[in-house]
């Protein structure tokens, strides 16, 4: 599950090669700008995995559709949706981030389709999943007891 969210910190490294963009320049408009972006890569663990999807992140929050799933995260805490297997898990964001920089070398063959520096929004409800909402058939674990 882990290996979705990935995805995001992937998606923020290759855009400074894929849109010319440095990858600090990325960093301080995440502050300042929404950015948007379709999105096809490889990621090579113990078998290549090819992802298609779209993401948007603003700040420290960012909503990802990958291959049938969906991360989604608010800043404080990322859900990870599987609607095909019908299981969601929460886990704390800052326990992703030392995960994310371990595993950057695996992502090749980024490339986007489409990729859109916006306005911040005072709407943040792209970025929030309310696992609340799910019916009884769903399956959802909270990571973040401890």
């Amino acid at each position: 599950m882990k290996r979705l969210t990935l995805l995001l910190l992937f998606l923020l490294a290759g855009l400074s090669a894929t849109a010319q963009v440095d990858l600090a320049d990325v960093v301080k408009r995440l502050d300042r700008n929404r950015i948007k972006a379709s999105f096809t890569c490889t990621v090579q663990n113990d078998v290549a995995v090819e992802y298609k999807g779209s993401a948007v992140a603003e700040g420290k929050m960012f909503a990802v559709k990958v291959n049938g799933m969906e991360a989604y995260c608010d800043g404080e805490k990322v859900v990870i949706i599987d609607p095909e297997a019908k299981e969601a898990y929460i886990e704390k964001a800052s326990d992703l981030e030392s995960y994310l920089k371990e595993n950057m070398g695996n992502l090749s063959d980024l490339h986007f389709s489409e990729l859109r520096f916006m306005d911040k929004s005072p709407d943040c409800s792209e970025f929030c999943f309310d696992t609340g909402k799910l019916d009884r058939s769903w399956v959802v674990t909270d990571l973040r007891q401890e």
